[in-house]
């Protein structure tokens, strides 16, 4: 199996493929564009995801970029920042120009850069890719007039006999200027498709008969990833108790859940887990330190892995099945909480009931 970082170096390529092609005919400024903003953002998504898991997504690429000072050159960090600036020019302004060859010298020095980061081992760069946590949710909105927001429900597809379809995984608000914005990115990372052919229209009828319905979607890819672009937009807001993202005991399990992934290769022994998973949650995941229950799952989760700590590397998921899944893997797994329906299986992964 491939490591993370050959399986991004593909990525380049394609790029750089899709480039030279352009240079073997007549082009559009659009065409030079569409291939930089969408390896750009593959490549952001990269390091915020892979390379520096632990450090919050809501900063900056040129954050990101500059935790590489004392890894690597300065004069490959500038590199970066320069393809940096070209990918924001490119995804934002319809007005830039820049050609091909400019373009591919650009990618291609960003590939050679990479190369020297995936050699060191930077972050998760060298761990074998996880091919299995790849899947489809259901994303659904509604805007918030008083608020100027989108409420974004996220679902993990499935049946139900309840007329609004299966429960949410995971609920996310973000300002409702950035609704675009927040779809292009979630297409530039995965694969994003309208609902039709994949949500029940019964389930969408049902959604927007609630009013202020703004869209149904589908949306293919990692999860984490998908959390990652709508984190970038999120908004916060003084809601009345009990329906701030931050009240519901399952939104807090999830959010650990895909932060215990991004801290354990980062601990140096099974003690420091809890509060690496806590500070991960707080400053990637968009919830505060008073999130309900947010101490003793990250206490119970810790204490999963501690039981699997020898077979740990890496830990891969979040993974959500359904309970006769669950049921099914749990027969096997090598760790077990006693509080919440997670198991950790003889792959590695982290699996969780969805209900």
């Amino acid at each position: 199996m491939e490591t993370n970082g050959a399986e991004f170096l593909k990525k380049i390529d394609l790029a750089r493929e899709e480039l030279t092609h352009l240079s073997q005919k007549i082009y559009g400024a659009s065409d030079v564009n569409s291939v930089l903003a969408t390896i750009g953002t593959k490549t952001e998504l990269f390091f915020k995801a892979i390379l520096f898991p632990s450090e919050s997504p809501w900063r900056p690429f040129k954050y990101f970029i500059n935790c590489l000072d004392g890894i690597i050159d300065p004069e490959e960090i500038e590199e970066l920042q320069a393809f940096r600036r070209t990918y924001n020019l490119a995804r934002h302004n319809p007005r830039f120009r820049i050609g091909v060859i400019e373009a591919l010298r650009q990618v291609n020095s960003v590939k050679t850069v990479l190369r020297h980061v995936f050699d060191i081992g930077v972050g998760g760069s060298n761990q074998t890719t996880a091919t299995n946590t790849r899947r489809v949710y259901w994303l659904s909105a509604w805007e918030h007039m008083i608020g100027d927001d989108i409420e974004i429900h996220i679902i993990v597809p499935g049946e139900s006999e309840n007329l609004m379809g299966p429960p949410e995984l995971d609920m996310i608000r973000i300002d409702s200027k950035q609704w675009e914005a927040a779809k292009i990115s979630m297409a530039e990372a995965g694969r994003l498709d309208e609902w039709q052919g994949h949500i029940p229209e019964e389930y969408v009828k049902a959604w927007n008969s609630l009013g202020d319905f703004v869209e149904a979607i589908a949306f293919e890819g990692e999860y984490r990833e998908l959390l990652i672009c709508l984190a970038q937009f999120e908004k916060y807001l003084e809601l009345m108790p009990g329906t701030n993202r931050s009240d519901s005991s399952k939104n807090v399990l999830v959010a650990c859940l895909v932060a215990l992934v991004d801290v354990m290769d980062e601990v140096p022994n099974p003690k420091g887990i809890a509060p690496c998973l806590t500070r991960q949650v707080i400053s990637a995941y968009a919830l505060p330190e008073s999130a309900i229950d947010l101490k003793e799952i990250a206490e119970d989760l810790a204490r999963v892995a501690r039981l699997a700590w020898d077979d740990l590397q890496p830990l891969i998921g979040p993974l959500w099945a359904s309970r006769d899944e669950f049921q099914e893997l749990k027969r096997n797994s090598i760790a077990c909480s006693d509080k919440f329906p997670v198991i950790i299986d003889a792959n590695r992964r982290l699996i969780a009931l969805h209900s």
